[in-house]
């Protein structure tokens, strides 16, 4: 039992980076209706994904905060975790037990006082973790996740797929004319060959008079009863081809509140 995943926790994988804003026909940013079907009942909300991207680039930055601020609106009474835990999280230790904290009695108080009733309040105590070790704290955040909101992209579905927990998901990607002009699996679909199971098997895909032009083609194949599908907007490239990754954070941001 993981003693910081309690069971109105609830983890969100957001995927920003220059490669995958306006730039990438299979990744794209959700519209934040995505998270109006949160629990009433959670408590706490983590957010985890490219933290380097997110120092790096202001359109990251930008999409965070306006992710954060919407949050607070629809979940008045849940702490908003807008970085991931690697400094207050009691999960670092456990994964991590040769990590050196400074605070001494880090692990060792009650969960409850962990957290503080603002994420405002929350103060951090830096670990010494390497690149390799962060990444694999947010893998397994999303991975042991009571309840996962997760974004576009084969990272989170990985985790996804290994959950027990309750998944929330956009439609996956099924198809892409690469530039060869070929049909192939992409990322989010990959994993179904691993089983040597063909993908059209598995999935349905939408018609084609509702699919438009140079959009992916979405599906929603059976992953458990604990997967659940949401219909929500994603910002794909061709949706917008005057904004850019740099220049756009303001344009970027606006589109998801208003979806």
């Amino acid at each position: 039992v993981l003693p910081n995943l309690l069971q109105n926790d609830v983890v969100i994988h957001d995927r920003c980076d220059r490669d995958s804003v306006l730039s990438h026909g299979e990744y794209g940013p959700i519209g934040f209706s995505f998270y109006n079907h949160i629990p009433e009942a959670t408590t706490r909300i983590f957010i985890v994904g490219n933290e380097i991207a997110y120092k790096r680039f202001k359109t990251c930055r930008r999409i965070r905060g306006a992710l954060v601020k919407f949050l607070r609106s629809i979940r008045t009474n849940a702490t908003i975790v807008p970085e991931p835990p690697y400094s207050h999280s009691n999960l670092a230790h456990l994964l991590f037990p040769q990590v050196s904290n400074t605070a001494e009695t880090a692990g060792q108080s009650d969960q409850s006082s962990n957290f503080a009733a603002s994420q405002e309040n929350i103060t951090a105590t830096e670990l010494s973790l390497t690149l390799q070790q962060k990444k694999a704290l947010s893998w397994a955040m999303c991975q042991l996740a009571p309840t996962l909101f997760r974004s576009h992209g084969s990272w989170s579905l990985w985790a996804a797929m290994a959950s027990q927990g309750l998944v929330f998901s956009a439609p996956l990607i099924s198809r892409a004319k690469y530039r060869s002009g070929r049909n192939v699996g992409t990322n989010e679909t990959a994993t179904k060959h691993k089983s040597r199971v063909h993908v059209n098997d598995l999935i349905k895909e939408t018609e084609d008079e509702d699919h438009p032009k140079h959009a992916p083609r979405l599906a929603q194949p059976f992953l458990g009863e604990n997967w659940i599908y949401v219909n929500v907007s994603t910002l794909w490239p061709h949706l917008a081809p005057n904004w850019t990754f740099d220049d756009s954070a303001e344009d970027i941001s606006s589109w998801l509140e208003r979806h």
